[in-house]
């Protein structure tokens, strides 16, 4: 190796120490998928509206789950594992200074849609599909309580998704909420 190389050689090999020290202790590049959970069980994309809560960019065990922000929000999961069979909880920090509410909660995959209206007497998911014309058709309506659980906290709203809606996460899932506040 020549004297004008090791410069560089340095700086490239320090450059890739600090990348995946920060990939190991949660950082990413942006656009990066975040895995996480039971080794590694889902993959984790924020598509729109949708940040990391702090220094939450892994998987929080303690949930287990994520924390998120966002008012209006997409995110892409899909399950890495079939090991992990119990829930996956994502705590979302809606409306800053506003009680903590969703107006809507969908989890989609293909051509299907499981909408529900959290907080709401009904208690009921439209499971939604797109007919020949791609237009969107309510099919049939579902129990929530079969595939999802809400709870309001101080500042946020936690979505359990039980295993009935983790079997579809198989292949890539997209969430997306609506706060009330439309924030």
């Amino acid at each position: 190796m020549t004297g004008n190389n090791l410069p560089l050689t340095r700086i490239v090999a320090v450059s890739l120490l600090i990348f995946s020290f920060g990939v190991r202790n949660g950082c990413r590049p942006p656009g990066a998928a975040e895995s996480g959970g039971e080794a590694g069980a889902f993959d984790i994309r924020l598509v729109r509206g949708v940040d990391w809560i702090s220094d939450t960019l892994r998987f929080d065990p303690r949930l287990p789950g994520y924390h998120l922000r966002g008012g209006i929000g997409t995110i892409e999961l899909q399950r890495r594992s079939e090991t992990n069979s119990g829930r996956l909880v994502l705590e979302i920090t809606t409306s800053p200074s506003m009680r903590p509410n969703l107006e809507s909660f969908t989890l989609g995959w293909g051509d299907t849609l499981l909408k529900v209206a959290p907080f709401t007497a009904s208690n009921l998911s439209d499971v939604v599909t797109k007919n020949a014309e791609g237009r969107w058709k309510t099919v049939s309506q579902r129990d929530t309580q079969e595939y999802f659980e809400f709870q309001r906290g101080d500042s946020t709203v936690r979505v359990s998704l039980l295993p009935a809606a983790l079997l579809f996460m198989r292949n890539v899932c997209t969430i997306t909420w609506i706060d009330w506040y439309r924030r």
